[in-house]
């Protein structure tokens, strides 16, 4: 198991400096949770599958493993992206440059989303040079201006509007974690976690049919922003700070978990955690 920290996607925080789910609804997981509301999906087999898996229905060739660096128009039509290779860190292969017809942006982090809005915005302000009507200059920079004004909402984003979190992951005594009644859950009651849910209940995550195996008994939670926002305020992106967070939500899961078993009137308690940490901080 592990606990990592990493930038929060559920909002920007409140006046005291909160996610708004730490009150106690993960990604809207208990609002949306209705008979008449649209399911909620996960990617199968694992997250990193989804893009590839739309474009391949799509018939759109894939460059994976790869990161884009910058983006910009190209003159008379489409969009030059810098990619330098992704995972490998021996890889000291110079950025190149690819050329395509369209560009959507779909990252957590908004700063690309900024520049590359700028860099239309630097091409309207190129083109108020070009020596057009006064009418056309008008309109141009017009656009120029809500342009800007877009990409520094969206570079606020990035620097202001987004907390931290632990992840952590654990595997328990698989007869303990199969007498738990439910699946995931929303913990609006912990100052620790905020959210938990059994792997294998996603679906294409495990690699038998069969509910007694190992990874049934694998676990993965979300702690909420004030916990982790604590945690490195004290000890910053450390292997202290990755160790105290898996040591206390250790804990705390094991007491939810024991807690929802015995409220079932099934199960008993389990200490049988394996749960060690290594962390990052982006």
């Amino acid at each position: 198991g592990s606990s990592n920290a990493a930038d929060g996607g559920n909002g920007s925080p409140d006046n005291n400096g909160r996610s708004p789910t730490d009150a106690g609804d993960f990604c809207g997981f208990v609002e949306n949770h209705r008979p008449d509301a649209v399911p909620t999906y996960v990617a199968s087999p694992s997250n990193t599958d989804l893009c590839p898996n739309i474009c391949a229905q799509a018939g759109i060739d894939v460059l994976s493993d790869t990161r884009v660096i910058k983006a910009e128009t190209v003159a008379g039509g489409g969009w030059k992206l810098q990619v330098e290779s992704g995972d490998d860190e021996t890889d000291t292969s110079p950025a190149t440059e690819e050329i395509f017809d369209a560009l959507i942006l779909t990252t957590h982090d908004p700063s690309l989303a900024a520049s590359t809005v700028r860099s239309i915005a630097d091409g309207e302000a190129a083109a108020l040079s070009t020596g057009r009507s006064a009418e056309a200059d008008a309109a141009a920079g017009t656009i120029q201006d809500r342009l800007n004004h877009l990409a520094n909402d969206l570079q606020s984003l990035r620097d202001t509007g987004r907390l931290p979190l632990f992840t952590w992951s654990g595997r328990f005594d698989s007869t303990f974690s199969q007498s738990v009644p439910f699946d995931a859950a929303s913990v609006p009651g912990s100052h620790y976690v905020q959210f938990l849910a059994r792997e294998s209940s996603k679906p294409g995550r495990l690699q038998d049919t069969g509910r007694d195996s190992k990874e049934d008994a694998i676990w993965t939670a979300v702690s909420t922003s004030a916990f982790a926002a604590d945690v490195l305020n004290r000890l910053g992106s450390t292997r202290e700070a990755s160790e105290e967070a898996s040591e206390i939500m250790s804990d705390e899961v094991s007491n939810l978990l024991f807690t929802a078993t015995a409220a079932d009137g099934i199960g008993s308690r389990s200490d049988s955690v394996d749960a060690t940490a290594g962390a990052g901080s982006d």
